[in-house]
């Protein structure tokens, strides 16, 4: 099985290959890094049996590449952990692995590839791709506009320190150190706020990466952070994991 992969961090493409070299009958073709290089690469040989392709490449999103020629050969996406863009691929039946790399997800990826695709000259349809593009980068909510008293306020998503609820209300803190209540669930939040600038901590807790001050990690299980505005907030034993994979840690 002649395997390329399209990956752009360096230490993520070592492990990922040091994972493949372990399965028999498997041979890594070449390693890519940007959308450019991966054109060049197709252009110039035949099609793999496989590819692995990261979604976020140094040069652009790897969809581009479907943009700009035909791929014949079956792909195993490699993402970072999202929950909306990985519904995508279970309803359109594309397989992924979630970065950090595990040696049982990609050996289980293998097993379905052979499984499912036994001959070349495989394509993915375009209004696939489409759809996955619009998980992957929906509209996120870049402003919130709120009310105090009579006053409406401006507030870019960049300027909220965290939403709370607090008093069977949903509570926005800025930067500024102002709280102002809005008319949206937690559960509301999480699909219209970037997955990459914001996380849920915990049930009553969603947070901006760049209000952490510092963090404690107490336990496999149990991290205390502490917010530029000195406030203690703990993230749920549930969410450690995702967490940490958010954060990169």
């Amino acid at each position: 099985m002649n395997i390329l992969i399209v990956e752009d961090e360096l230490h993520a493409a070592k492990r990922l290959l040091g994972m493949l070299k372990k399965v028999e009958n498997v041979c890594i073709l070449d390693v890519c890094t940007s959308v450019k290089e991966t054109l060049s690469w197709l252009e110039a040989n035949d099609p793999p049996d496989l590819l692995f392709l990261d979604i976020q490449l140094s040069d652009g999103i790897s969809f581009e590449i479907f943009e700009k020629t035909t791929l014949l050969s079956p792909i195993i996406f490699v993402t970072a952990f999202n929950h909306y863009a990985i519904e995508a691929f279970k309803l359109n039946s594309i397989d992924y692995i979630l970065k950090p790399y595990l040696q049982a997800d990609i050996e289980k990826a293998l097993d379905k590839y052979r499984k499912i695709y036994p001959v070349k000259n495989f394509s993915i349809e375009k209004e696939v791709i489409e759809a996955l593009k619009k998980s992957f980068f929906p509209n996120y909510k870049s402003r919130f506009f709120v009310k105090l008293n009579h006053t409406v306020y401006s507030i870019a998503a960049d300027d909220i320190l965290f939403f709370q609820f607090e008093d069977q209300a949903t509570v926005l803190r800025s930067k500024e150190g102002k709280s102002y209540v809005i008319n949206y669930s937690l559960e509301n939040l999480e699909k219209q706020l970037d997955p990459k600038k914001f996380f849920r901590i915990n049930r009553k807790t969603i947070i901006h990466m760049e209000s952490i001050k510092k963090m404690e990690v107490l336990s496999q299980n149990r991290i205390d952070i502490t917010l530029l505005n000195h406030q203690k907030e703990i993230v749920s034993r549930a969410k450690t994991k995702d967490f940490k994979i958010w954060l990169d840690f």
